[in-house]
């Protein structure tokens, strides 16, 4: 259950102007689709709902009590507040929408109107939020090096756990497959979960084997 994009390679010179590449390829879809899976890139609903359940999986094991903030960085038209707010009614104060395509975040403001959201173009999170979310990013590298993406990776998560009250989640392609697209990256759960656990929080939990080329990693505080 992939991601079914395609991307048209540009000149490109930094990891922020490939970052806003994808913001563009997500925009193109964005104008295709609309508020459709399709346009996050998923074949379709159960695929994409798939990954949604598995960092949701962070309120099983935080298990907060009362009302709460989210954050999410890559949050396309806000979807996943649907999601949560089906699984949780009710319980979430305000969600905090980042993204940088701009077609994505005008579909988003009015899919999400009258609801407490919040949704600014940024490719970082902007405010301190209980339990923030990273959908996907980080697994379309382009024309960026292995060593500079690492490097890109390690310090969304060092500020987006920081702007955590509570945790973070997120998802990634894993280095466990046979076939590799030289546009995408694939991470190593293990190097990645020491990493969380050496510059985060102790308390990472893995999870992997659930019918995606990928893993999911919660770190709590």
């Amino acid at each position: 259950m992939t991601k079914a994009i395609e991307f048209r390679l540009m000149e490109v010179n930094s990891v922020a102007d490939i970052v806003q590449q994808v913001g563009n390829v997500y925009s193109d879809l964005a104008r295709q689709y609309g508020c459709d899976p399709k346009a996050g890139g998923y074949h379709d609903r159960p695929g994409r709902d798939v990954r949604y359940g598995k960092l949701a999986e962070i309120f099983e094991l935080d298990r907060p009590a009362g009302m709460f903030t989210v954050a999410e960085l890559g949050c396309g038209y806000g979807a996943f507040f649907d999601y949560l707010n089906e699984l949780l009614p009710g319980r979430i104060s305000h969600y905090y929408g980042y993204d940088v395509s701009d077609e994505m975040l005008a579909l988003g403001r009015v899919h999400l109107n009258n609801r407490p959201a919040t949704l600014m173009r940024t490719s970082n999170i902007a405010e301190p939020a209980d339990y923030n979310f990273i959908s996907g990013i980080f697994n379309v590298r382009l024309s960026a090096s292995e060593a500079e993406w690492q490097t890109y990776i390690e310090n969304t998560l060092r500020h987006s756990f920081k702007m955590a009250r509570r945790g973070l989640a997120f998802y990634a392609f894993t280095n466990a497959v046979d076939y590799r697209n030289e546009k995408f990256h694939y991470s190593d759960p293990i190097a990645l979960a020491e990493f969380c656990r050496r510059n985060l929080s102790p308390l990472v939990h893995v999870a992997q084997g659930y019918g995606c080329y990928e893993f999911t990693m919660i770190v709590l505080r």
